[in-house]
């Protein structure tokens, strides 16, 4: 249960593996910033008997960006983003500074140098991690299918890595999120009233709404009023071999525009939507269904992951060894079925709090 020291006991004999050599690099895995600093203060705890460690705590693009502004406005690039201007001269300066003074690298000691040195400090937190043994982050920078840290996981390094991942009971819906994807027609439809006779993403764009008829069609086939409205759907566990041909056109006429720096919120939003499909669409096996509805005139595809414990598998299998601890891993069968863990060790501890004090 909460409050019994989980943080702890899944930290000390990780970092003593670290000591005796079976591991390089920890990585501390969570849902929320609150987890994420009591593992770093866990750390600090336990920093007398390890005065050498280095412990950074990773945020998000979004939270770490000087220009607050969304991601599908953002331009990380010296023309437009004063913090990526002579990034490499200045890059080393704020990592010395940094590796000389703390052992500890929350936001707030990076936002600092960072402004001080003029850098991007989401850039600096992703440099300044390889000089850390410890490196606590979201689940997405393992998990998500484009949010992943490349530097460490694309490709095998030979580094030995131990995955511990905090509240794990949040693990399975995150995941269904990740590996799943909405796309309506009404998107890009607006998008399209708009760029019809664009020569880069009006015939790409033409190509999807008729999918998207195609989609209402079927949808269409089974049905229903409710509350004065016309509703559809279908369902089934494969998609068309076709499905994302005029998405992959739609992908390169959007980057077209982007390069000649023609900024628009929607096209933005539009594509990221997009390339998650075509990332979802290359693992939709049968753990997964496309669902189609329709309501009214507008129809929506869904392509949802019911069942993520094979994704979470092969990318815990990037690490040496994968902890998974909650206080409410209940079923405990159940859920090492869903996080990927059938078959593996699984340990119950009984509350050491009195039932009659609770």
């Amino acid at each position: 249960p909460t409050g019994t020291g989980k943080t702890m006991a899944s930290l000390y004999p990780a970092l003593k593996s670290l000591g005796e050599g079976y591991a390089d690099k920890i990585f501390y895995f969570t849902g929320k910033t609150t987890t994420a600093l009591s593992a770093l203060n866990a750390i600090d705890i336990m920093r007398d008997q390890i005065p050498s460690l280095r412990s950074i705590h990773l945020s998000s693009k979004d939270k770490c960006c000087v220009s607050f502004l969304p991601s599908q406005r953002r331009k990380c690039d010296p023309k437009h983003c004063h913090v990526t201007r002579g990034y490499f001269d200045k890059i080393n300066d704020a990592i010395y500074e940094l590796l000389t003074n703390y052992r500890t690298y929350t936001k707030d000691i990076i936002d600092e140098i960072s402004a001080k040195h003029g850098v991007c400090s989401y850039e600096l937190s992703l440099e300044l991690s390889e000089w850390c043994e410890l490196v606590v982050c979201d689940y997405n920078y393992l998990f998500d299918l484009n949010a992943y840290l490349r530097r460490y996981f694309e490709y095998p390094d030979g580094a030995q890595k131990i995955f511990l991942i905090d509240e794990a009971h949040n693990l399975p819906d995150r995941a269904r999120e990740m590996y799943s994807v909405t796309l309506s027609r009404s998107e890009f439809l607006s998008l399209s009233n708009r760029y019809s006779e664009d020569k880069f993403i009006g015939e790409p764009l033409t190509e999807i709404l008729n999918k998207f008829d195609l989609f209402y069609e079927l949808a269409m086939t089974e049905k229903q009023e409710i509350e004065g409205e016309v509703c559809g759907f279908y369902i089934n566990s494969q998609i068309p071999e076709d499905l994302c041909d005029p998405f992959y056109k739609l992908m390169t006429g959007c980057k077209k525009h982007f390069a000649r720096e023609l900024d628009d919120d929607e096209m933005h939003a539009v594509y990221m939507n997009v390339k998650k499909l075509i990332s979802v669409s290359e693992i939709f096996d049968k753990r997964f269904t496309m669902f189609i509805s329709a309501v009214g005139e507008d129809v929506t595809l869904n392509l949802m992951c019911l069942d993520p414990s094979h994704m979470l598998n092969e990318n815990m299998k990037k690490g040496v060894s994968s902890i998974l601890f909650s206080a409410t891993l209940t079923p405990l069968d159940y859920f090492a079925d869903v996080l990927g863990c059938d078959g593996e060790k699984t340990l119950t501890l009984k509350s050491p709090f009195d039932k009659n004090k609770l």
